[in-house]
């Protein structure tokens, strides 16, 4: 159990504990990633499909969905490094594969567990394999941390980029945000303003060393 000291607003230092909620251990393979929480509380969580420090056990993960009381489901088992996670409305939610070049879009069911799932946009070549290395030399974009954007597109940010697009379906871009010789790695749209979480790009720094990341904001008004 952990706890952090914080402050009330009456100036009061008060503690604020945590306690498990759900035990995904073995759930998928290699660590967890990337986590949304929907209205109702449910967590949808991806996995890397890999062991930290070791890619060459890479392989097909699930994506996690676990229920306000705690119930876990295991879902959608072939995801290629399932990263950002956005849910455009009740029916659906959007997941970027980012060593696929692809967003997959799953069908969920009256519980907001994934039932079915297809190809939302994709870019490059078909990759119909799980090799990092391999995929990262030939991908067009990597698609990493997704946000909402207007009229049912989607800002898909790029771990091998300079930026971030708002997107349609099937992958046509509306807008470009420029990041300089910085990839978008993660992202939200809040109003006017879109934040965006910047490093190198993806493959050419070592991660454990890296100290030139920068939190960006752009105006999309």
């Amino acid at each position: 159990m952990g706890a952090q000291r914080c402050r009330g607003g009456d100036g009061a230092q008060r503690d604020l504990r945590s306690v498990p909620h759900a035990d995904l251990r073995g759930r998928v393979r290699g660590n967890l990633n990337d986590m949304l929480v929907d209205d109702e509380g449910r967590c949808y969580i991806g996995g890397v499909g890999h062991s930290t420090g070791d890619e060459g056990d890479f392989g097909p993960t699930s994506l996690l969905v676990v229920q306000p009381d705690g119930e876990v489901h295991e879902t959608i088992g072939d995801l290629n490094f399932p990263n950002g996670i956005v849910k455009p409305d009740a029916g659906s939610l959007l997941v970027a594969e980012t060593y696929a070049g692809t967003v997959r879009e799953l069908q969920l069911d009256d519980r907001g567990v994934p039932v079915s799932s297809s190809v939302w946009a994709h870019w490059g070549p078909e990759i119909d394999y799980f090799d990092i290395e391999r995929a990262h030399a030939v991908l067009d974009v990597e698609p990493d941390g997704l946000s909402l954007g207007r009229d049912g597109t989607v800002w898909v940010a790029d771990a091998n980029g300079h930026g971030i697009a708002r997107v349609t379906k099937g992958g046509a871009a509306e807008e470009f945000v420029d990041t300089d010789n910085l990839s978008v790695f993660a992202a939200l749209a809040v109003g006017q303003r879109l934040y965006l979480c910047c490093s190198p790009q993806n493959g050419t720094v070592d991660w454990s060393k890296l100290r030139s990341s920068e939190l960006r904001v752009a105006d999309i008004s």
